[in-house]
């Protein structure tokens, strides 16, 4: 079938050619059409459920609605885990189920038993909402828009919420849009509570008086002859001057008629802000723009800039959007560093196989195998469901090294062997080496098949890159034996030179051959470099790639108003103003409870301000310095930490991994209390003051403690104290005035000086009947205390969690004993899948190599060089201050394909010379010879291939740590081989014949 192939494509070389060029033109549209994304689609079985109750405390939350929630959804199918938050009037529940669960359907069945558990909730909680769970769904662009000439921020904020966001949303792929600070205008009613107090009028008798007369009520029709009147009667209120001269009635037979104004002020002014947006400390209204499930983010960047124009044009002068942050300019950025990390790749191999082969026409046939195979690659990622995006075109860059090894085997072989001017000999030469280069293609891809079968999230992720990888590999075989006869056969000459590395290389054989224990002494102190290097470098899964565009996340104490959090960011905005640190900024807090993003992206244990900063340059900052700084700013005060990270999205985000340095030990218990005196008591064992407990009590309460005497003698209950505390500090709402602008509701609620401080509370009187009234403070005591922010329980257990360093190997070991680390549980379960994966792409190999050789022993000599490749990888990370990644991990596994290629063409020169024992010496020493420059210059081509990516100057490449891996491990295998398969070899094929060789 190869030899029949072969005859083919080099006797119809034109056919070839055409095939060749519409492939790359497949493959140049396909890079560009394909969407381009960060990481490939991801889908979670994760779910979350939000319930939202205003003003609940966490405890009661959890009592009242999470609790409640967590029973019902617990008997859901395929349900792994399932834990819980419980915050002031936020109740988050999360619930992960095993791999493979279908989430759409898992979906439908938990809103169905989430509305069943509604029906329990109590009254004034919202609806559960079901959000489904994706690591990747991060806002795509940030727009700030940002008001010009007189248009104030209210009525900014009504034309973001009415016109401005339903216009964006037209764009194609835009998903949902969430909006951010801005404040909405109300009506307020601010009664005067002694007024209250003096006429026996409560809160709910002005708000019925406000809505009597601001209501609408259709009367019936009129029919006139054939004409039909509609009959209604209108609201009588048009202004806010017009809710001041409202009557108010009391029962008391001295008093007449008052007024609304004569108790009360109103005026039209703006409600709490909920949340802010400061770009260089301006006022601004943002808007965060999410992508459709599976839409490219570069696309979707496109097309919204596009609309932005628009809208700017439409609207002029009133108002100016900005484009804050763009994360598509990442992926543009991540990926273009790869794809010139590629033809650096593809110069640098030019280069080398110049250098060797010291012929330009040769150098440029096997150079052209590179970008052939890589666009044969990049056609074929449609049929395999393969995107553009930095795991496949990652992989792409990795193997474009080994992508020229199959065309320098056929082009040698070509050159000493076929005349270009004789089809046939072409055809001989290439079938003759074909058997080598299929063999060495296949044990390259067993090495990536175990990739495919990764379970779970960390599988979709690096599948992509196993296809890329794999797809490249395979055509660059074809092309080696269809397009490299074809243009040798039209380009090529036969080499007759002897290079001069030969003459050294045969040098230093000999001198192995005569003095083996010196080679045996260096190859262990290559595997003790290894075992050195392995026992000292850091454990992470993949490190975030460094950016110029970090989220600075300060954690403010909890229960700070939104108004400090918009100073505290004022300040700071001012201060970064007047240094050339940061090209731009802008700060955000806060959000709406009616936002599934907000309330499921809340920091239960703090209130956190965000800054999205790009930092100039100039100032060459990386991410540890930019934390440094930021915790400068705030360095008198300590109860404020700051964490700087990339805005990027790193594979520790996508698998949902804890990449903080901390290690979190949940101690459950069947109450909190009991789960809260566990946690002390294993602190206290452990002595060490690093590790914390939490959550704590530092969220200050008020807790109104009704006196039941007092209660029964005034004739009330605890509803109505909570309903008359509630209608002080958060308002009644009396309808809405419908204006030229919208309709604004209106609110009925006490002025801020009548709420500031609880001694002014109870000094508060209200109404107990028409004619008596009484205060505050002789129903209710005021208790101060402070209560945990939040409460957590996991499996419907309450659990309290330990924070220990990871660097503190002792005190986890202590409490590791006790209590299981979830950080430490979630290595060992991914230990576990990556032993099985090397064990299995090992255990692959050698059944691979047993079928092709026919042989249980020689698949044992050829995976013997293995160790020290393993070796190389380690040395090469921990010299280059790099951590044992996952992308490290498969760096090796690429190792293991290398090595045993080089150990195949060895064997192959090998067998074809030695036909009989005496000859086993000679053989080994005069065939690795033969094909040390296809060895060298497939090494050297796939080192300096690597070198860019591994060198990673933008510190974007999260494949960095596997070209790392590549190199240390392919330089010293290739070195162990080089010399130690001759040496195995030949004692290998000595076995036969008892006498010794002969020295060369």
């Amino acid at each position: 079938m190869i030899s029949t192939l072969v005859s083919a494509t080099v006797h119809r070389p034109v056919a070839v050619l055409m095939i060749t060029i519409l492939v790359a033109v497949t493959g140049l549209g396909a890079l560009f059409l394909l969407p381009m994304d960060f990481y490939p689609p991801l889908s979670v079985p994760e779910l979350t459920i939000a319930t939202t109750y205003g003003g609940l405390p966490a405890k009661e939350v959890r009592e009242l609605i999470t609790i409640p929630v967590e029973d019902t959804v617990s008997s859901l199918a395929g349900l792994k885990k399932i834990s819980s938050s419980s915050l002031d009037g936020i109740s988050i529940i999360e619930l992960s189920f095993t791999w493979g669960t279908d989430i759409r359907q898992a979906g439908i069945q938990a809103r169905e038993m989430a509305d069943i558990a509604a029906l329990e909730l109590p009254e004034g909680a919202s609806r559960p909402m079901v959000l489904p769970v994706n690591p990747t769904e991060k806002p795509v662009l940030y727009i700030g828009v940002f008001p010009r000439g007189t248009l104030t921020i209210p009525a900014l904020k009504r034309l973001c919420d009415r016109e401005i966001k339903s216009l964006l949303q037209q764009a194609p792929g835009v998903g949902s849009i969430q909006i951010l600070g801005g404040l909405d205008e109300e009506i307020l009613i601010e009664p005067d509570p002694y007024r209250l107090g003096m006429y026996s009028l409560a809160f709910q008798t002005l708000a019925q008086a406000v809505q009597a007369t601001n209501t609408e009520v259709p009367a019936g029709s009129i029919e006139q002859g054939t004409t039909e009147y509609i009959v209604k009667t209108e609201s009588m209120i048009r202004t806010p001057q017009d809710i001041s001269g409202i009557p108010l009635f009391t029962s008391k037979d001295s008093a007449g008629a008052i007024l609304v104004r004569d108790i009360a002020r109103v005026s039209r002014t703006t409600a709490d802000r909920t949340s802010f947006l400061l770009r260089n400390g301006e006022e601004g209204i943002g808007m965060l723009v999410r992508a459709q499930g599976g839409y490219s983010p570069v696309s979707l960047s496109v097309n919204v800039r596009r609309t932005i124009r628009d809208i700017q044009n439409a609207y002029g002068c009133s108002l100016s959007l900005e484009i804050l942050s763009d994360s598509s300019y990442m992926i543009r950025e991540s990926i273009r560093d790869l794809l010139v990390s590629g033809l650096a790749g593809i110069l640098v191999a030019f280069i080398v196989i110049l250098f060797f082969l010291r012929n330009l026409t040769a150098s440029c046939i096997m150079t052209a195998s590179i970008p052939l195979s890589l666009l044969t690659a990049i056609a074929f990622f449609p049929l395999t469901g393969t995107g553009i995006n930095i795991m496949s075109i990652g992989g792409l860059a990795i193997g474009i090294g080994m992508l020229v090894d199959n065309s320098v085997v056929v082009l040698e072989n070509l050159q000493r062997k076929a005349d270009p001017a004789f089809r046939a000999s072409v055809v001989a030469a290439t079938v003759e080496i074909a058997g080598s280069t299929i063999g060495s293609t296949i044990t390259s891809l067993v090495v990536f098949l175990p990739l495919f079968f990764l379970p779970d999230l960390i599988g979709v992720v690096f599948r992509d890159l196993a296809w890329a990888v794999s797809c490249s590999l395979l055509a660059s075989f074809i092309v080696s034996i269809s397009v490299v006869p074809v243009l040798y056969c039209r380009f090529g000459s036969r080499e007759t030179a002897v290079n001069s590395q030969n003459r050294r290389y045969r040098a230093s054989l000999r001198m192995v051959y005569r003095r083996p224990s010196r080679a045996a002494i260096t190859g262990l102190a290559l595997l003790a470099a290894g075992l050195f290097s392995f026992l000292f470098l850091d454990r992470d899964w993949l490190n975030t790639p460094e950016s110029s565009h970090y989220l600075v996340s300060i954690a403010l104490p909890a229960g700070t108003t939104i108004e400090h959090q918009q100073e505290i960011a004022r300040k700071t905005s001012r201060i970064l103003s007047r240094n050339s640190i940061m090209e731009r900024c802008f700060f955000y807090g806060g959000g709406d409870y009616q936002d599934p993003y907000y309330i499921t992206g809340k920091d239960p244990e703090h209130e956190t301000l965000f800054c999205h900063c790009t930092v100039s340059a100039t100032a060459d900052m990386t991410g540890d310095a930019l934390s440094r700084y930021f915790a400068g700013l705030f360095s008198d005060t300590d109860s404020i930490p700051v964490t700087v990270t990339p805005d990027s999205l790193s594979v520790n985000d996508v698998l949902g991994i804890n990449g903080s340095g901390v290690a979190t030990f949940p101690v459950p218990g069947n109450e909190y209390d009991e789960a809260l005196a566990r946690a002390k008591q294993l602190k206290e064992s452990c002595a060490d003051p690093a590790v914390t407990v939490y959550p704590r009590a530092s969220r200050p309460r008020i807790t109104a403690r009704p006196a039941q005497s007092a209660l029964d003698g005034l004739h009330l209950d605890n509803a109505t104290i909570a309903r008359i505390l509630g209608s002080y500090l958060f308002g009644v709402y009396a309808g809405s005035l419908d204006t030229p602008e919208g309709r604004i509701p209106i609110r009925i609620r006490l002025a801020k000086k009548h709420r500031d401080s609880p001694d002014t509370l109870t000094t508060l009187a209200f109404p107990l009947s028409e004619h008596a009234s009484t205060s505050l403070a002789e129903a209710v005591t005021l208790e101060h205390s402070l209560a945990p922010p939040v409460y957590y329980r996991s499996n419907r257990q309450n659990v309290v969690y330990l924070d220990v360093p990871a660097d503190n190997r002792e005190t986890r070991s202590i409490l590791g004993g006790v209590v299981t680390d979830t950080d430490s549980e979630e290595w060992k379960n991914q230990t576990r899948t990556l032993l099985f994966l090397f064990c299995a792409s090992i255990f692959l190999m050698y059944i691979l190599l047993g079928i092709q050789f026919n042989s249980f022993l020689l698949p044992v000599l050829l995976l013997a060089v293995l160790p020290f490749g393993f070796s190389g990888a380690l040395a090469a990370l921990f010299l280059s201050g790099k951590a044992i990644t996952l992308n490290g991990i498969l760096g090796a596994l690429v190792v293991i394909g290398v090595v045993v290629n080089n150990g195949i063409i060895f064997y192959d020169t090998y067998s074809f010379r030695i036909t009989s024992p005496a000859l086993a010496l000679s053989g080994t020493y005069h065939g690795a010879n033969d094909r040390i420059r296809a060895v060298s210059i497939s090494f050297f081509t796939t080192f300096f291939a690597l070198v860019p990516v591994a060198l990673d100057v933008t510190k974007r490449n999260p494949q960095s740590a596997m070209a790392t891996a590549i190199i240390g491990g392919i330089s010293v295998s290739t070195l162990v081989s080089i010399y130690g398969f001759p040496v195995m070899f030949a004692r290998y094929f000595a076995r036969r014949k008892p006498e010794a060789p002969h020295a060369p």
